[in-house]
């Protein structure tokens, strides 16, 4: 246990905690410094995680990045890479979807960029009726 912190893996090979848990640790609100969190993440980098959220933004391609699709779980933001061979699985995903999501912890919440996951799927979509986006979503004034 290092800061009161025990990170283990279940019996799947995934860190046995949900998203909520996770981001208590190293989200913006964490009560650790940046070096206890940097000492702690060090520990996660790799590993594989399973968790839900809203899709803000709907798997799309670039050249630099390959498909990327991003989803919010609470107030943060989590960045997935997808692992194209999964192409079929991520392919129906619609904005404002809920997924169950898995990858490889990439990076961790910053100010400015958030969480990364690499080698990223999705294992279910659990709500198929898009949510419309809003004004607000756009950043834009009518």
């Amino acid at each position: 246990s290092h800061y009161g912190v025990v990170i283990t893996e279940n019996k799947d090979g995934y860190l046995d905690m949900n998203f909520e848990e996770f981001d208590d640790i190293f989200g913006l609100a964490s009560g650790l410094t940046d070096e206890q969190k940097e000492n702690l993440w060090s520990k996660c980098t790799g590993k594989r995680v399973q968790w839900h959220g809203q899709v803000t933004s709907y798997p799309s391609w670039t050249l630099t990045t390959g498909w990327i699709m991003g989803v919010k779980n609470g107030n943060s933001d989590v960045e997935i890479k997808l692992n194209s061979a999964n192409k079929a699985h991520f392919s129906p995903v619609k904005y404002g979807n809920t997924v169950t999501y898995m990858g490889k912890l990439d990076s961790r919440v910053t100010r400015i960029f958030p969480y990364k996951l690499e080698d990223g799927d999705v294992l279910a979509i659990e709500d198929t009726r898009p949510v419309p986006v809003n004004v607000h979503e756009l950043g834009i004034e009518p």
